[in-house]
């Protein structure tokens, strides 16, 4: 990182799970703050609906459908992050994604651009 860098790491928010009103505070205090970097350290999306756990597959897809709907809720931190120098770890959740459409060709998956 450049000297001077302020960076915000933010990790398992678990959209669409997340605590809104904390992520928007999240934000505006990272914006007084003058961050210009943003490390999104996995979890972010919860990714339910590409579970390996059969109960929580099964209640997320009733809930949400699937996981482009899923993560339709935070979006906007996603695209918030990506107005700065952004890096994009995987967590577990996102693994499961992976996994998912490796066996299940029919699997939309959605990730951050």
């Amino acid at each position: 990182m450049p000297a001077g860098s302020v960076v915000l790491w933010v990790s398992d928010v678990h959209i669409p799970h997340h605590d809104e009103r904390a992520c928007r505070l999240m934000v505006e205090c990272a914006e007084a703050s003058g961050t210009t970097h943003v490390i999104l350290g996995g979890d972010i999306a919860d990714c339910g609906p590409a579970s390996p756990h059969a109960g929580k597959k099964a209640k997320d897809l009733i809930e949400w459908g699937d996981l482009e709907r899923s993560v339709r809720p935070g979006r906007w931190l996603f695209d918030w992050a990506r107005s700065k120098q952004c890096y994009y770890l995987l967590g577990n959740h996102e693994r499961w994604v992976e996994s998912a459409s490796q066996n299940d060709p029919k699997l939309q998956c959605v990730a951050p651009e």
